[in-house]
């Protein structure tokens, strides 16, 4: 006997689709029983001796991760559009997950960037799998959280959004929570989270920075944060405060796809209990530092949670915070003076004794050699002081001499011209680049 065919899954109109290959979850797409193919948005699509290269959604939208897909296996389809012109596109089979069910599904590419739906489910891919309830229509609560500081009177917070919700009904869910209940996690990319509820900042429908005045900081990188996750927020003036902060600086880079250190941030009322939680995530040693720092003060290196105890008190003491980031095995770092989108000088600076490369701290410096620091690194710099808005920067990178890898430790608006190393150097650079000014107006 042949086996049973198993039985067609119940589906709405709207359904939530995975692409597990691309780490894309949750996708809504529609349903169209009058389309006969599927289609998915993608940009960057380009074919080249049998290879077609495409990203799938587009930088406005919040699964877009840049990520470059190539493949052999495609083909060009003739379609109708609404009007009945018949285009040509590309087709391509993309594994995705519809609840339980794993399936290849034919894709066309298409730009839907003006459709409600960056996917569109045909009659096709449905045939023999699933069955259509226009009634079935996935209910879910829209997501939205509320940041206080911790001196805001929660409690009449909580009142008045459980008269909001007797209004709005069931459907929206309100999550409360202050700035210290939030960590920072950047490995690549940026990551921030509900410490207690174990929830990414990304996963809510909308934020609502209802008091940040005493946290602008850090409500500034959390904006900066959901900024590149394309998750809507409100207050945006919280994402226009600009500052020296480095966790801000990290973020942004991050967004950007600038390599820096793997980087955590707690509030100083959480990190006393973290010293394990760094330990893994970083590593042994890392680096704690003043996130406000200049000129290499109050930088630790911790190799135990001895280290890490005397770290956090000298902090308290200071009353300054602390961020968390790997330690990169290096043979001294480069300052990069960067004017305007050109280097003209890059300053090598060594440590005498200890961790810290800052001159001010009485590491050694030199003028790099020609090729010393790889035209990419140098690209890498520009760009970090692009993302900044900053024309005139000293950017910091490092090369980690276990693995070759370059990483911007951080970028200087006040790159010590005047003062610090090979002065002399830095009057000849920047009186080029005065001069370089004021041709453009001559």
């Amino acid at each position: 006997m042949s086996a049973k065919k198993p039985k067609p899954t119940t589906i709405g109109p709207t359904i939530l689709l995975d692409l597990p290959k691309y780490g894309i979850n949750r996708v809504p797409a529609k349903v169209d029983t009058g389309a006969d193919s599927s289609s998915i948005w993608a940009t960057s699509i380009h074919e080249t001796n049998g290879v077609l290269s495409f990203t799938l959604f587009g930088p406005s939208s919040k699964f877009y991760t840049s990520q470059k897909v190539s493949t052999r296996d495609y083909e060009v389809i003739s379609v109708k559009n609404s009007f009945g012109i018949t285009q040509y596109r590309y087709g391509v089979r993309l594994a995705v997950r519809i609840g339980k069910s794993n399936l290849k599904v034919k894709f066309t590419l298409a730009d839907r960037s003006r459709n409600n739906f960056p996917v569109l489910i045909g009659r096709r891919t449905l045939r023999g799998r699933f069955l259509v309830d226009v009634a079935n229509v996935p209910k879910r609560k829209y997501e939205v959280l509320v940041l206080n500081t911790k001196y805001a009177r929660t409690k009449d917070t909580e009142i008045f959004l459980r008269k909001v919700k007797k209004i709005t009904g069931k459907d929206i869910n309100f999550t409360i929570s202050t700035y210290s209940n939030i960590k920072f996690m950047i490995d690549g990319k940026c990551e921030a989270e509900l410490i207690k509820q174990k929830k990414s900042l990304s996963k809510f429908d909308l934020v609502y920075f209802k008091t940040a005045v005493k946290e602008r900081d850090v409500a500034s990188c959390v904006a900066s944060y959901l900024i590149g996750k394309k998750t809507r927020f409100l207050n945006r003036a919280v994402g226009q405060n600009f500052s020296d902060n480095k966790l801000l600086q990290y973020i942004l880079m991050a967004n950007k796809n600038i390599s820096v250190p793997r980087t955590l941030f707690f509030s100083p009322s959480v990190l006393e209990s973290k010293y394990i939680e760094h330990k893994s995530y970083l590593g042994s040693p890392f680096i704690l530092k003043d996130v406000n720092g200049k000129k290499g003060r109050d930088n630790y290196l911790i190799k135990n949670e001895r280290d890490f105890r005397r770290a956090l008190s000298s902090a308290k003491t200071k009353s300054i915070e602390l961020i968390a980031q790997q330690y990169i095995p290096n043979d001294g770092d480069y300052r990069l003076l960067v004017l305007e989108r050109q280097v003209p000088l890059i300053i090598n600076r060594k440590a005498s004794s200890g961790h810290v490369n800052n001159t001010s701290s009485g590491a050694r410096a030199r003028l790099a050699e020609k090729g010393e620091v790889p035209g990419k690194v140098q690209g890498m710099a520009v760009d970090a002081a692009l993302v900044m808005g900053l024309d005139i920067a000293g950017v910091d990178m490092v090369q980690d001499i276990s693995d070759g890898n370059w990483y911007c430790l951080e970028v200087n608006k006040g790159p010590q011209m005047a003062t610090g190393a090979l002065v002399d150097e830095k009057v000849r650079a920047f009186s080029d680049f005065i001069k370089k000014q004021q041709e453009r107006i001559v």
